[in-house]
């Protein structure tokens, strides 16, 4: 069976090609692999500590 994987969404090139590759590899899917897992509630809090002198031009 021939694929475009031009034309697959994210989700199907995890599932033909990702997913089999690591089993293969001796990996567990149920231990060793999340899909779509969230590590935070949503809110990234960015801190800038440097400020280039070029945006400064007063």
């Amino acid at each position: 069976m021939e694929v475009n994987k031009k034309e697959l969404k994210e989700q199907e090139i995890r599932t033909l090609f990702i997913t089999p590759a690591l089993q293969q590899k001796g990996w567990a899917v149920s231990v060793n692999m999340r899909e779509e897992y969230y590590f935070t509630d949503g809110r990234v809090l960015v801190i800038v500590t440097f400020i280039d002198n070029r945006i400064r031009q007063c």
